[in-house]
């Protein structure tokens, strides 16, 4: 290559300060998956107290094996406190065996 004594622009940045936000006000679907006890009015116990955090579900599949079912709930979109403050007690219902996963889904 052919030096022509050309040099490069200097790169300009605007830095701005931006707030952090807490991560309590991030706004998400969520993907949440549970491994529950396959019995009557536990999907009822858990949409219970996604009702009463103000979690509102999108879709519902569920998987039985044997005594058990995998649950998979996806919610609409909602901050990220409320939704914790489900799964915290969603985990503790006693039909409830495992929160296997909880997955941020929205973009």
């Amino acid at each position: 290559l052919h030096d022509t004594g050309d040099t490069s622009p200097a790169l300009h940045f605007n830095f701005t300060r931006k707030k952090i936000l807490p991560i309590g006000s991030i706004t998400s679907e969520y993907f949440i998956r549970l491994k529950v006890k396959d019995e009557p009015g536990v999907l009822a116990a858990v949409s219970r107290i996604c009702v009463g955090n103000k979690v509102s579900i999108k879709a519902v599949q569920q998987k039985d094996a044997d005594s058990v079912a995998n649950l998979v709930i996806i919610t609409h979109l909602v901050q990220e406190a409320p939704l914790q403050r489900a799964v915290r007690q969603i985990s503790a219902l006693k039909q409830v065996l495992e929160v296997s996963s909880v997955i941020r889904a929205g973009l």
